[in-house]
This record gives structure tokens, C-alpha cells and sequence, in this order.
């Protein structure tokens, strides 16, 4: 029974996942588009990490989304590519989305995407 349950759940993420459910992207119309992946970025900014390391985790996504490798995995994915966000995080009641929901498709959407990235300064100083 117990088996049963774990295939047909696999069998329906399966599904959820590779029909591109619509989400939110970020647009001036803010209209709903198929993708096929959504994707959070988490950065720590929790007190155990100096503020080198954490411009190391920004700098390190911004770079990725530059890299002609991740590029081509991106434009793999088909004409609407995916929504991708940025979630800094310190405590359990320190969360903040600092960049958000963005459509990723291609070269140019990545590179723009990369540029918000590295906008992104730590939102948290005081921790839990």
C-alpha cells in the first residue's frame, strides 16, 4: 500500500513538474506564463557567515547565470524558460525575498537576471 502511495505521488510531481505549471513572472503586465522550472536561490546571511562569504554566494549565482553552460541548460528548457527568485535568510523569522519572481530564457534574460543579482546587498545584520 505503502509503495503504491510513493509511485503514484512520484508519477504526480512528475507530471507537475514537466507540464510547466503557470506562476508568477515578473513583468509590467504581470501576466501568467508557463515554465518549466521555478527555482529559489537561497543566500545565509545568518551570523556564522562574514560578509565575504556572502558577497562570494551572491557573486557566485550572478556568475553562473553568465555561464555559456547554464546558459544553454536555460535555453534547453524551451521558449519561457523558468521564473527564478533570490531568498536571503538568517533565522526562522528572517526571510526576505530581495529579488523577485524573473523570467530566464535566454543569453540576454540571464545576463539581466545576473545584473539583479548582483545588486543585492545583506539585508540582515541583526540575528536571532
Amino acid at each position: 500500500m505503502c509503495r503504491t502511495f510513493l509511485v503514484g505521488f512520484a508519477l504526480l510531481l512528475t507530471c507537475a513538474v514537466t507540464r510547466g505549471d503557470a506562476v508568477h513572472a515578473e513583468s509590467a503586465d504581470l501576466q501568467l506564463v508557463p515554465v518549466a522550472l521555478e527555482l529559489v536561490l537561497a543566500v545565509d546571511t545568518s551570523s556564522s557567515i562574514q560578509g565575504d562569504e556572502f558577497e562570494l554566494q551572491v557573486r557566485g549565482y550572478a556568475e553562473a547565470f553568465r555561464d555559456p553552460a547554464v546558459i544553454a541548460a536555460i535555453e534547453r528548457l524551451g521558449n519561457n524558460g523558468m521564473v527564478v527568485t533570490l531568498v536571503q535568510w538568517s533565522a526562522s523569522f528572517q526571510q526576505l525575498q530581495t529579488v523577485g519572481w524573473t523570467r530566464v530564457y535566454d543569453g540576454a534574460s540571464a545576463e539581466r537576471f545576473s545584473d539583479l543579482l548582483r545588486q543585492n546587498f545583506r539585508r540582515f545584520q541583526a540575528f536571532g
